[in-house]
């Protein structure tokens, strides 16, 4: 099985105020609807951006618009809040009595920022399953969120590509049940559920090849019985000629438009509309 995943970021002045979403769409969607859009919008390639052009064209169509809303609603939605984790660790390090430009600089503050959304991220918690996995290969590199940051590319912008591709790595059925990605770790969920994350492709359109690397990389670490180990796991495509990864294209954006238009809470907007979202990585 395959999803396929495109990315897009809300506007923003600041890297504070700015959240990274990326939507992906199970192999077996219907994809008419994106297909469709595609011919009414123009071009050879679904973007969202050609969509905004034609708004009003668009959704005037009503019978092509409500196959629209139907076709995004299938998506699942990830979103990092890069402000969440900022904030977080300003206010742990104003708790401790530090001070800005006194006692850590904003490099410092972005840098603990990006080793907590790396932290954060399920695919850390893989050796918590020590009873269900060993080393397919003695590792050569023990992947703790530091290590993981400078093989990135030592930026918070790396970090967050990472995050929100290792979550929706792990964007699975048993998270009708769970709070979290990494609750999947814990209770009834922890048994085997390595092997169904390997069970799934996932594919995104090309972005950040260092991403793909280090999550195969870590993922290729353990074996377990019933498992297939490919280095592949994760890959990256060229969205030309793919409609799954257009369409997935126009979900990111589409649910970027819900978030900046939300009234109150631009999580629950999401959480109206998509199959599934995994906001900072919580489920519900």
């Amino acid at each position: 099985m395959k999803t396929y995943g495109d990315s897009t970021k809300t506007p923003g002045q600041h890297i504070d105020d700015r959240c990274y979403i990326l939507a992906q769409l199970p192999e077996e969607s219907n994809l008419d609807w994106a297909r469709d859009l595609r011919t009414a919008v123009g071009g050879d390639e679904l973007k969202y951006k050609k969509y905004l052009e034609l708004r009003h064209y668009v959704q005037a169509k009503t019978a092509l618009w409500k196959r629209v809303r139907q076709g995004t609603s299938e998506a699942t939605v990830v979103v990092i809040e890069s402000g969440f984790y900022i904030n977080a660790i300003a206010l742990r390090l104003r708790a401790q009595g530090a001070e800005l430009d006194h006692d850590f600089t904003i490099e410092d503050l972005l840098r603990e920022a990006a080793i907590t959304m790396i932290n954060h991220a399920p695919v850390m918690r893989i050796r918590q399953l020590e009873a269900d996995l060993r080393f397919a290969v003695p590792p050569k590199t023990l992947h703790t969120p530091e290590v993981v940051y400078k093989q990135l590319g030592g930026k918070l912008t790396d970090a967050t590509v990472f995050a929100a591709r290792a979550h929706a790595a792990f964007d699975l059925d048993d998270l009708q049940n769970a709070a979290s990605t990494n609750e999947l770790f814990l209770g009834p969920y922890g048994t085997g559920i390595l092997s169904k994350v390997r069970g799934i492709d996932r594919v995104f359109d090309k972005e950040h090849p260092r991403s793909a690397a280090v999550l195969n990389e870590i993922f290729l670490n353990y074996d377990t019985p019933s498992s297939n180990l490919r280095w592949n796991q994760i890959s990256e495509s060229s969205s030309e000629g793919n409609d799954a990864l257009q369409a997935a294209d126009f979900c990111a954006g589409y649910a970027s438009e819900l978030m900046m238009n939300a009234i109150d809470d631009r999580e629950k907007e999401l959480r109206r509309h998509f199959r599934r979202v995994i906001y900072n990585g919580a489920t519900r």
